[in-house]
């Protein structure tokens, strides 16, 4: 069930509730982010995933990024990485449980995310079609260039919580290309989908082995 619509200059966002027939209500909320104005891939699925798991007893915030264009007060990319995760960190403040959340990007949207991650907490972090470096991932469009218009650095952050990454039949990566990503030497989960409709079943069995 959709609670409310909000939309903002730069933020369109679905707040889901857990279903009254679920067997239960999972605490730990769940966020999924994309960023269809960097890249339109990043929301493929998404809403199908979050809907679905209301029927589990998961509430979720759906939540599309536009961010915001290079300024004088932002000229970097990471600047505007930076104010999309301070954006991302107001949007998840609203919701009424005190959990942190389980985060799931898709695509360019996980260089949102894993910037999140850098500086606020988090449950748990699921990657779907991530770059395997922020250096290595070529912005193919001049609409994307236009939002992230310098290099962005290897992030360094340590997780202390579950990070998992999924590749899909539609993306560049591959199972073998994300074991070179930086969060696998961390002790991340590598999956491979040989089908999109196979993200769900990884998106369940794994939140069912983290107890979530």
């Amino acid at each position: 069930m959709i609670r409310r619509l909000t939309r903002s200059v730069t933020t369109y966002s679905h707040h889901h509730l857990a279903s009254h027939t679920a067997p239960r209500e999972v605490p730990t909320p769940l966020v999924f982010l994309s960023t269809n104005a960097l890249d339109r891939s990043s929301a493929k699925s998404l809403h199908e995933l979050a809907s679905s798991l209301t029927r589990q007893g998961f509430s979720s915030l759906e939540l599309d990024l536009s961010l915001s264009s290079p300024t004088q007060t932002l000229r970097t990319s990471e600047e505007v990485l930076q104010n999309a995760a301070s954006e991302l960190r107001e949007a998840i403040t609203t919701s009424p449980s005190p959990f942190p959340p389980v985060l799931v990007a898709r695509g360019l949207a996980s260089l949102v995310a894993q910037t999140y991650i850098s500086s606020y907490p988090a449950s748990a972090l699921l990657l779907i079609d991530p770059p395997a470096s922020p250096k290595t991932y070529p912005l193919s469009s001049s609409e994307a260039r236009k939002f992230l218009p310098t290099k962005v650095k290897d992030f360094d952050f340590e997780p202390r919580f579950p990070v998992a990454l999924i590749a899909t039949p539609d993306s560049d990566s591959s199972s073998t290309s994300l074991t070179e990503h930086r969060l696998v030497s961390a002790g991340a989960d590598v999956f491979l989908a040989k089908r999109e409709e196979d993200v769900m079943s990884l998106l369940e069995n794994w939140l069912d082995e983290l107890g979530v």
